[in-house]
């Protein structure tokens, strides 16, 4: 398992927006359904309609990927840069605030989070977790 430090962990997160935009994405899913959701924003990422928010981006791919794994079908093939520093999920970055116990709490995230969504930069066990 890597060794996560804080350092590995992003501050500038803008959670209000995060938290946003992944009630809107969680909204589509349950609108359309995983397979419109799929293919609408797999069009989306590879014709760059993210390019100015890469915390949107990633954060896409990795519902992506998380779907087309539980539904055990092949994911697209979407390249794009993961994020640079990890993303906790919103409850624990209120709780890093307020804990002694820092490294406890970001190595527990970490070992709890999902594949998909640890690849793409974000500390999730599943969509919803901001």
């Amino acid at each position: 398992m890597k060794k996560i430090t804080l350092d590995d962990i992003d501050f500038d997160v803008d959670y209000e927006d995060l938290g946003l935009l992944e009630s809107a994405l969680m909204h589509e899913i349950k609108t359309f359904g995983k397979m419109e959701f799929i293919s609408k924003y797999t069009e989306e990422v590879k014709m760059g309609g993210f390019s100015t928010n890469t915390y949107a981006e990633n954060l896409v791919v990795a519902m992506i990927n998380d779907m087309c794994q539980k539904d055990k079908i092949e994911p697209p093939n979407l390249t794009i840069p993961k994020l640079k520093k990890f993303v906790l999920g919103y409850r624990d970055f209120y709780i890093l605030n307020y804990t002694s116990k820092k490294k406890k709490l970001i190595r527990k995230a970490y070992k709890s989070s999902q594949l998909c969504f640890k690849e793409r930069g974000f500390l999730f066990e599943k969509a919803g977790g901001i």
